[in-house]
């Protein structure tokens, strides 16, 4: 934010001196445009909050439904018409608007691509932004316009740290996860920082002069505030978040402190604009520390005087993988990750790094009050992974102290569908294996509407299952008989001792031993399994992928081919969720 400002001149150079009539237009417009902008967005969250409800309400009627439904009764092969079927309509809206919104991508370059609700969010918001901020300003008088932007940026700070926090309002109203809405965040502060610095221009148009001179504080504070918002740009643009990181974050959050607290002291009478987005930066650190003392069991050590850190195993695979265990008091979903912080690897305090959680929640929970046993396995790339990897030892377990923060994420549940399908790609397995096991879990106590799911895991060598130590051979071995599980492992690469067992479509694991999947060499055709699940599902079809970006893609590609139509005339609707963390 920068230039905030509430007293100007009257006078353009260039221009009539403003009317009475256009003095009094001026204020009213300056209280009431900010406010009206701020309006739109929260019926916009509004929205999305009827449509959160009307999901679940969705999704509880269609788990109660095929609960009662024998499995029995869903034998048989799947035959269809192909004629249109009216009451299959609220299905066909339903998936039309999936494939928009969350399929169909939008191309911005080579370098980036956005979906169509994302995409359409963006404009509406500029477009509403822009036009209270700019519109109605006869010749162009920025006497008309030059403050009334300040205070609508001014206000639109709220949403703009809302949007980029973990623990925010925004996410427990709409259920949207937080790593969705940093795109929201980037957009909105980016857009704020043109109407902020249209401020600054039109300023200058009015001449700083006397009671307005850069020779006042407050009109210096704006300069800083501009021009460290000039910084935050630049730096937060995508080729510096993914070549540099670790450089990023921490200059991000000085700089827009700096921002922030130079525009507030810019301000007149307008700093309770800004009051908010104090509160919500403020309380979003509050409940990171919260996670963070919580998972170390602070209160063992105030009260107990025991050891409060969070202890993990940390073990280094020879196929270049990371394994780290240790157990979190907090509850956590399937489909939740936590951010770790290793201080013996670690640069600063606040360098941490997402890892979903692969364990189930349902564990046996240990008789010393640590909590549930968590597995995160970690493929090194880079900073603070590569430094974890060059610091252990491949096959030497090592014990780590860790700071958690956490779990986070708002995943979707999967136990209404009838059919749930689970893709992942290397280290990927840890967000679709918990998924599994979750479905196991709960298809035995009568709580799944699922009686068939399709596991594919795309590896690079055999030897890579051993990363979540037999869990998904334990998991296969022990599901219910009731429950159609067809599981199949995809090796990419050859290892020596593989080559003698090629083209075998028995599934044996690491050690040689008989194992409840099938491998096969070479990679997913990810589009024919699809087709196939697709074609022949009787009811709505669950589909997680967890991969590398060309794998969601061909996912989203080929979901794509069964839309309005299609469903119309029977096919059975497909609800998807892509997940991936990147630093881009």
């Amino acid at each position: 934010m920068s230039f905030l400002l509430t007293r100007s001149s009257n006078k353009t150079p260039g221009l009539p001196p403003p009317t009475a009539a256009a003095t009094a237009y001026r204020h009213t417009a300056d209280l009431l445009r900010p406010k009206w902008v701020f309006y739109a967005i929260v019926a916009y969250i509004g929205l999305a909050m009827i449509v959160r409800f009307f999901s679940a309400a969705s999704a509880f009627l269609r788990l109660r439904r095929l609960r009662a439904a024998t499995p029995a009764s869903e034998d048989g092969a799947v035959t269809r018409n192909n004629k249109v079927a009216l009451r299959r309509l609220p299905a066909a809206g339903v998936t039309a608007f999936r494939s928009v919104a969350y399929r169909w991508k939008v191309p911005l370059g080579d370098w980036h691509h956005m979906n169509g609700l994302t995409f359409f969010t963006a404009v509406a918001y500029m477009v509403v932004l822009f036009s209270f901020s700019f519109t109605n300003a006869a010749h162009n008088d920025p006497n008309l316009w030059s403050n009334r932007v300040s205070h609508v940026a001014s206000l639109q700070w709220t949403f703009v740290i809302a949007l980029s926090g973990k623990n925010n309002i925004i996410s427990l109203l709409t259920g949207i996860s937080y790593e969705k809405l940093n795109i929201m965040h980037r957009i909105a502060a980016r857009s704020v920082m043109v109407v902020a610095w249209a401020h600054g221009f039109g300023r200058i148009r009015i001449r700083l002069v006397g009671p307005d001179s850069m020779k006042e504080v407050h009109h210096l504070l704006g300069l800083v505030s501009g021009i460290a918002y000039l910084f935050v740009f630049f730096l937060s643009l995508r080729p510096v978040r993914k070549w540099a990181y670790d450089f990023f974050l921490p200059t991000h959050i000085v700089l827009v402190l700096l921002t922030i607290i130079s525009a507030y002291y810019h301000s007149f009478n307008f700093k309770y604009y800004m009051w908010s987005a104090f509160v919500m930066w403020a309380f979003d650190r509050f409940c990171r520390t919260l996670h963070v003392a919580y998972n170390a069991r602070v209160w063992r050590y105030l009260f107990l005087q025991k050891n409060n850190s969070t202890k993990a195993e940390a073990e280094l695979f020879d196929d270049d993988a990371i394994r780290l265990t240790f157990h979190l008091p907090a509850p956590w979903r399937p489909g939740h990750h936590v951010y770790v912080t290793i201080p013996a690897v670690s640069r600063w305090p606040l360098e941490a790094h997402p890892f979903s959680i692969a364990t189930h929640p349902r564990e046996q929970q240990v008789n010393d009050g640590n909590g549930r046993r968590v597995v995160l396995v970690i493929r090194p790339q880079g900073g603070l992974t590569k430094r974890l990897a060059d610091y252990l030892q491949i096959g030497v377990p090592r014990e780590l102290t860790l700071l958690v923060d956490g779990p986070y994420g708002t995943p979707p549940s999967v136990l209404s569908y009838s059919t749930v399908i689970l893709i992942a790609g290397g280290t990927g397995a840890s967000y679709t294996l918990s998924y599994l096991l979750d479905v196991i879990n709960n298809y035995k106590s009568n709580s799944c509407a699922a009686r068939r799911v399709v596991y594919i895991w795309a590896v690079k060598a055999r030897s890579n299952l051993g990363w979540y130590g037999g869990a998904l051979e334990t998991a296969l071995n022990t599901a219910p008989a009731g429950l159609s599980i067809e599981a199949h492992i995809y090796v990419t690469q050859h290892d020596v001792d593989e080559k003698a067992s090629e083209g075998s479509d028995g599934g044996h694991d690491a050690k040689g031993s008989t194992a409840p999947f099938q491998f096969t060499h070479g990679r997913p055709d990810v589009a024919k399994i699809l087709t196939d699940e697709i074609t022949s599902a009787r009811e709505d079809i669950s589909v997680g992928v967890s991969g590398p970006m060309e794998m969601a893609m061909l996912a989203r590609k080929t979901m794509n081919n069964f839309g309005f139509g299609s469903v119309l005339r029977g096919t059975a609707s497909v609800d998807a969720h892509f997940e991936m963390f990147t630093n881009t």
